[in-house]
């Protein structure tokens, strides 16, 4: 990502959810950081490069549902020592505060 959303609060929505098995469960067991998650339109597949932020994703009150692309210009470091990284992700609630959003083509050949 070539540009950041200036100060401390930025994301992107990257078009990943929660399957429908894991919605309103915590991260654990089936459910677990790489076997929750689904991408939107398939155009993409697998989640073995997820790269979460420190103790993320976490599902927070069990509404986390979809996934963003942590690009803030300013690091982040809350109290307990948990940081948010730019290029990493974190799960928010779908309807939730993400300001922009990334956009894929699936390739095609010449």
């Amino acid at each position: 990502m070539t540009r950041l959303i200036p100060g401390v609060r930025g994301n992107a929505w990257v078009g990943g959810v929660r399957t429908n098995s894991c919605i309103g469960k915590p991260i654990e067991g089936e459910c677990g950081i790489y076997t929750a998650y689904t991408w939107t339109d398939k155009s993409a597949t697998g989640t073995d490069g997820f790269l979460w932020n420190d103790r993320q994703p976490d599902n927070y009150k069990l509404v986390q549902d979809c996934i963003v692309l942590w690009n803030a210009e300013v690091p982040v470091v809350w109290s307990g020592g948990a940081s948010w990284t730019t290029g990493r992700l974190d799960d928010l609630e779908c309807f939730g505060s993400a300001v922009s959003y990334v956009c894929g083509k699936k390739p095609t050949r010449k």
